[in-house]
């Protein structure tokens, strides 16, 4: 008998992957035979697309002023270049 990996990790891509094919699938039994072949339970499937909408949620999300980085040493420099040549 062949001892499995009871706790797989899968990267980001292969995530995707996944859920991609599985979003493909016309029936509900091939999307079982697609999961069972990777040895994944319809929960990945689900907590997959939990946290994808998640994330594309956070994306799309307006971000504050104090979150954005403010500007380059070398902006700073050359504003103040400006600054002098305009006075």
């Amino acid at each position: 008998m062949l001892k499995r990996n009871l706790k797989q990790l899968h990267s980001g891509h292969a995530k995707r992957s996944i859920l991609d094919q599985t979003g493909a699938c016309r029936e509900e039994a091939a999307i079982g035979v697609l999961l069972r072949r990777d040895g994944l339970d319809s929960s990945h499937r689900t907590t997959w697309r939990r946290q994808r909408a998640q994330a594309e949620s956070e994306a799309l999300a307006p971000r504050s002023a104090a979150a954005s980085p403010g500007p380059t040493r070398c902006w700073r420099k050359f504003s103040g270049c400006v600054r002098i040549m305009r006075a």
